[in-house]
């Protein structure tokens, strides 16, 4: 009996790894910290304003247009500009690859839109800190505007292409 059910859990659990294997090779969008591939959904031309980004509290980003890499980021809204925040930047993959290549695609709701990302200052610590507040109050503790960080965080703005 114990033979049995032993093989049967074998079994299941076989059959899981495979369909999860076969979903993470098949996949597009990416899936929490799982990087994806090429974005899935309807190309539409980029917004006059990046104020959508406001109705949600992350986006995809797709890099390396000609190999697609998309990650799941955090974004923020200025002045009906688009920004992507990058901690760590040397320790994560995307925001190298943005830097080689600036044309990103951006998934924001069911829409996919063609953008660049290029990085800049034009935010101050402050800036990014308030704004980031705003949008994610959850995560204020961890956001000190007055302490210097050690570890650099790069800022990326999105603009249609």
């Amino acid at each position: 009996m114990l033979k049995k059910i032993l093989k049967g859990t074998g079994l299941t659990l076989l059959a899981v790894l495979i369909v999860g294997g076969l979903v993470f090779l098949l996949r597009s969008d990416p899936i929490l910290m799982i990087p994806g591939k090429q974005l899935s959904g309807e190309v539409v031309p980029a917004p006059s304003t990046w104020e959508i980004c406001n109705q949600y509290d992350t986006v995809a980003l797709e890099a390396r247009p000609e190999d697609p890499y998309s990650v799941t980021v955090g974004c923020l809204q200025h002045e009906g500009r688009m920004y992507i925040p990058a901690s760590n930047p040397t320790k994560k993959t995307w925001p190298q690859l943005v830097k080689e290549n600036p044309n990103v695609r951006v998934k924001i709701g069911e829409n996919v839109y063609l953008a660049k990302a290029e990085q800049t200052d034009e935010l101050s610590r402050e800036v990014v800190v308030r704004l980031s507040i705003e949008k994610y109050p959850e995560y204020a503790h961890l956001l000190k505007p007055d302490e210097p960080t050690e570890n650099p965080s790069w800022i990326f703005r999105i603009t249609g292409r």
